[in-house]
């Protein structure tokens, strides 16, 4: 099962066993006819649309990315909402970039340059 080279890199540090175990579940199992990835995007397209559609931080955001001089207007803490918007978008590609440290320089830059393009 495990034809990509990729895969075959993570398997050998959890074992070749478990890596097609894994992949078995994740990539090609099924559950009520439907693969197990749609499910999953699925429960993450949930989870996402509650913090947007129902918590203070998610209409927050969506406040700024409408309008941020009228977010800012209504109270809005524009620069740590965003950098609060950043951190979450960033975090999937923490574990994939080798260290904390780059990850976090590279969300202190793009907040950065966000800041310095909107003349906060």
């Amino acid at each position: 099962v495990n034809s990509n080279r990729n895969t075959d890199a993570i398997a050998t540090g959890i074992g070749k066993e478990a890596g097609d175990k894994f992949q078995n579940i994740f990539y090609y199992g099924t559950t009520l006819g439907v693969y197990n990835t749609f499910w999953i995007a699925l429960i993450f397209f949930i989870i996402f649309f509650f913090l947007i559609s129902k918590t203070r931080t998610g209409r927050h955001i969506y406040a700024i990315g409408s309008n941020i001089d009228a977010a800012k207007l209504s109270g809005v803490n524009v620069v740590a909402t965003t950098t609060k918007a950043y951190v979450v978008s960033a975090t999937p590609s923490i574990p994939g970039s080798g260290s904390w440290r780059s990850a976090g320089r590279r969300i202190l830059r793009s907040t950065a340059a966000w800041i310095t393009e909107n003349r906060l």
